[in-house]
């Protein structure tokens, strides 16, 4: 998803001057942890801000029970301070959808 967004925003910049750029995850949790991520290696110190929506209510019983668990491993780059190739595991997130990074 991070790779995606940044495809995108790029394109968007040849186009004309980004003054302003409003990210807002709307789906899953893989697609937040993108957002997240381009956030903070992309654009952080820019005009950029993360929105995340708020529902003034939800229904508590949507689901019954695990239906899976996903792990996803993040390469982080060398900049961090950590040897290049270092890889952080970001904790299992409960869900049903995967998004490509």
């Amino acid at each position: 998803m991070a790779g995606v967004l940044q495809d995108t925003v790029r394109e968007e910049e040849t186009r004309h001057e980004v003054t302003n750029l409003y990210l807002c995850p709307l789906a899953t949790k893989p697609q937040a942890l993108g957002f997240a991520l381009y956030y903070v290696f992309e654009r952080r110190g820019t005009a950029t801000s993360v929105i995340f929506p708020f529902a003034e209510s939800y229904s508590r019983e949507t689901t019954t029970g695990l239906s899976r668990v996903w792990k996803y491993t993040v390469e982080l780059p060398p900049q961090l301070g950590e040897p290049a190739g270092m890889a952080a595991t970001i904790g299992s997130l409960s869900g049903t959808n995967t998004v490509p990074m």
